[in-house]
């Protein structure tokens, strides 16, 4: 059900590989077939969910499917990708929450994709953007939580 309700239906497998001239599909040959399926979908999936950002109406329906796609996106990255399709993927999932407004998963990821630009010691070699981009998801999503953490902590009890 899901599936069929998602744009996600048009992305298909890749054909299945011949067999070589002359003999069986090696290792090497069926791996490289599965990298390709994974960076394939890895980038058909964040198309689309830049594609969901820009809409201006999106429905409650495209704002579930955002979320998947970016998920998914990141893990077949996570396959076949390097430190800076991580970084990236952490960063557009957290910034896919932060526009729907969910501050505490916006805000875990994007602490992993600070993580991430910490762990590989530059954030020009890994995201060549303006600081201000990437760090915009994880400043709005702080800002929410703590507001609503004052206000929980504020809120007056009913008297018994």
């Amino acid at each position: 059900m899901i599936l069929a309700s998602c744009a996600l239906a048009s992305l298909t497998a890749p054909p299945l590989m011949a067999e070589p001239e002359g003999g069986l599909m090696t290792k090497e040959d069926s791996s490289y077939a599965e990298a390709e399926w994974h960076k394939r979908f890895a980038v058909k999936l964040n198309n689309r969910v830049w594609e969901l950002l820009s809409k201006p109406d999106r429905t409650e329906q495209e704002n579930e499917e955002m979320v998947h796609a970016s998920h998914a996106s990141h893990f077949h990255w996570s396959k076949v990708g390097k430190p800076v399709n991580l970084q990236r993927g952490e960063w557009l999932i957290s910034h896919v929450y932060a526009v729907l407004n969910r501050a505490e998963s916006a805000l875990y990821h994007a602490q992993k994709c600070l993580a991430l630009t910490d762990e590989h010691n530059s954030l020009t070699l890994i995201w060549p953007m303006p600081t201000k981009r990437w760090q915009e998801p994880m400043r709005r999503q702080a800002m929410h939580l703590m507001q609503r953490s004052t206000l929980i902590s504020h809120k007056p009890r009913r008297k018994k």
